[in-house]
C-alpha cells in the first residue's frame, strides 16, 4: 500500500501550480523569481522550448514537496494459522564428521540432506543447532527456510573453535537438555533430529538425558529421531597436526544401541544412515507426523521509496540546466 509518511507537505503543491501559471501567463518582463531572470529575451511565449522550461521548473518543486512528505510502500501485519510442527535439528560438527566414508564427507552429506528436508517443509517451524561438547543455536524457531538454508550451507567442523578446552568432543546429554530448555510449553507435537556419527564421549550418560524428557514431558511429549551417520567403522579424517604435519587418524564408530534406546525412549526411531538415500527416508517419515495449528504474526514492514523520486529529481535537473545553457541563450 503506497502512503506518505508526512502527507502534509502535500498542500503544498497547490500554491506552487498556481504560481507557476501565473508567472507562465504574466506579459510584463517585471523580474519575479530568479530562475525567471530575462525569460521573455530568451524564449518567444508560445515557443515550445519555453512551455518546457515551465513546465520543467513546476515539477522540480512538486518532486522536492513529494520528496519532503516521504512516500512510503506499507505492507501490513495479519494474523495466520498455520498446521504444523516445532522441529530441532541438531547436527553433530565434532571434527569425525570430516570422515569421507559418506561421499563428499559426513558433515556435507549431513547438510545436502538437511536443506532436501527444508524444501519439502510448509508449515512446520525448524530449529537449527549445532554441537559437539556443547550445543550453540544457530538459528531459532522461524518459518524461514531460505534463512535457514543459507546458514545449513556455511556449516563446517570448523564453525565451533575445537581447539578451545571444552568444545570438542560429542556430548548428546547436552544436545537433548538443550532441546528440552529451548522448546516452549504451547501444546503442539515437538521433534528432535538428532544427527550424529560418534559415541556419547563427553559429559553424561544421555539415556539420561532422554528419561528426564520422558518424566517431565508426558503431556506434551518431544519425539527424540536419532541418526547414525556413518557407513564403515574403520572410518579416518585427516588431522593437521600443530606441528605442521598432517596425519590419518582412525575415528569411533557410532554408539547405535545408545542412539536406538533414546529413540524408543520417546517413541520415535533410529536409523543408521549409510547412505544420503536412507537419509532422504528419514526425514520423509518425520515430515509426516500430524500436524498441530500454529498461530503466526506477519508483522507490518515499511520500505521507503524517496530515492526513485530523488533520482528523476536529478533528471529534471540536468533538463532545466540543458535548456538554460542552449547556444541561443
Amino acid at each position: 500500500m503506497f502512503e506518505f509518511l508526512q502527507p502534509n507537505f502535500l498542500y503544498l503543491i497547490i500554491p506552487i501550480i498556481i504560481l507557476v501559471v501565473f508567472l507562465y501567463f504574466k506579459k510584463s518582463n517585471t523580474q519575479v523569481f530568479w530562475a525567471f531572470e530575462d525569460l521573455k529575451l530568451i524564449y518567444k511565449n508560445n515557443s515550445v522550448s519555453y512551455k518546457l522550461y515551465y513546465f520543467v521548473i513546476g515539477l522540480i518543486f512538486i518532486l522536492s514537496i513529494i520528496i519532503f512528505a516521504q512516500p512510503i510502500v506499507k505492507n501490513s501485519q495479519e494474523k495466520i494459522e498455520k498446521n504444523g510442527i516445532d522441529i530441532m535439528v541438531a547436527l553433530d560438527v565434532s571434527l569425525s564428521m570430516q570422515a569421507e566414508d559418506l561421499r563428499p564427507n559426513r558433515i556435507e552429506a549431513a547438510k545436502n540432506i538437511i536443506v532436501k528436508f527444508l524444501d519439502t517443509l510448509v508449515s512446520d517451524r525448524v530449529w537449527l543447532v549445532v554441537f559437539s561438547w556443547k550445543p550453540f543455536t544457530s538459528i531459532p524457531l522461524n518459518f524461514d527456510y531460505e534463512v535457514s538454508k543459507n546458514m545449513v550451507d556455511k556449516i563446517t567442523t570448523k564453525i565451533l573453535d575445537q581447539s578451545v578446552q571444552g568444545l570438542n568432543g560429542t556430548a548428546i546429554w547436552d544436545a537433548i537438555i538443550f532441546a528440552w530448555d529451548s522448546f516452549d510449553n504451547q501444546n503442539r507435537q515437538k521433534v528432535l533430529i538428532l544427527v550424529t556419527d560418534w559415541s556419547a564421549n563427553v559429559w553424561i550418560d544421555p539415556i539420561m538425558a532422554a528419561k528426564y524428557l520422558k518424566d517431565n514431558s508426558q503431556k506434551n511429549p518431544i519425539k527424540i529421531y536419532t541418526i547414525g551417520i556413518w557407513w564403515k567403522e574403520n572410518a579416518t579424517i585427516k588431522y593437521q597436526h600443530p606441528l605442521g604435519f598432517t596425519q590419518n587418524l582412525e575415528v569411533e564408530w557410532v554408539d547405535e544401541q545408545t542412539l536406538i534406546q533414546i529413540a524408543e525412549l520417546s517413541n520415535a526411531k533410529y536409523f543408521r544412515a549409510e547412505n544420503t538415500q536412507w537419509l532422504e527416508s528419514i526425514f520423509q517419515e518425520i515430515s509426516d507426523i500430524e500436524k498441530t495449528p500454529i498461530e503466526t504474526q506477519n508483522y507490518e514492514s515499511i520500505t521507503s521509496i524517496s530515492k526513485h523520486f530523488v533520482y528523476f529529481l536529478v533528471i529534471l535537473f540536468g533538463i532545466f540546466l540543458v535548456i538554460r545553457l542552449r547556444k541561443k541563450i
